[in-house]
């Protein structure tokens, strides 16, 4: 994977985070575009500056699978129906934001497994909280972060890596049926967002992804 412009956002943060303040940083991109790995990899960089750092998923603050699913309508289903970042944002992002000291047992959705189980939340402050996901700069959620990265990567490319993740494989099983869930749910309502939302352009820096063969 050949990442185009990540020096620059790692000079950024270091240029806008103050020691004794908390910052949320937000990355976002179509599914599979590598938002985990460039969030390991912004939280080394930080750590190995000094700064306390977390990293949290978008995947881990779902709604259950009824509900994701309740929709016929697959655009519609999964851009307004699939994340609770309500709960995300409001009983961790906010608070924790704003605290000088912050430990919360939250309740969440095992995906895998379609079942709610609890996570005690403990951040040490000063800290930055990495939290990487889809659809997170929609309009509504984009005053929460102090800095945000889109990751830019073609569909073409980023299902290619999803043919190929062993998260999806074990999950859905077959090729096949991952190529129709990206087509016809999730990539179609990651062009609605991109169309709608432009979080491509409203972010603060744009890291180009593209596959080394």
């Amino acid at each position: 994977m050949i990442l185009e412009n990540i020096k620059k956002v790692e000079d950024d943060l270091i240029k806008i985070i103050k020691k004794n303040k908390n910052y949320v940083i937000g990355i976002s991109g179509i599914d599979c575009s590598g938002k985990s790995t460039i969030s390991k990899k912004i939280y080394n960089f930080l750590l190995k500056n000094d700064i306390n750092a977390y990293c949290l998923s978008g995947d881990d603050f779902l709604f259950d699978r009824e509900t994701r699913y309740a929709n016929k309508n697959q655009i519609e289903g999964y851009y307004n129906e699939c994340f609770n970042y309500k709960k995300l944002f409001n009983e961790i992002i906010l608070p924790a934001k704003k605290s000088n000291q912050f430990s919360r047992k939250i309740d969440y959705l095992n995906w895998q497994e379609n079942r709610m189980e609890t996570k005690n939340f403990v951040f040490k402050m000063p800290m930055v909280i990495i939290l990487e996901g889809v659809f997170l700069f929609k309009k509504i959620y984009l005053k929460n972060f102090d800095y945000t990265i889109w990751l830019d990567i073609s569909f073409k490319e980023a299902l290619k890596l999803a043919l190929q993740r062993p998260r999806d494989i074990d999950y859905y099983g077959d090729k096949n049926v991952i190529m129709k869930r990206y087509t016809e749910r999730f990539y179609p309502a990651q062009l609605y967002h991109i169309l709608n939302d432009n979080p491509d352009e409203r972010c603060n820096a744009n890291i180009k992804i593209s596959i080394d063969y």
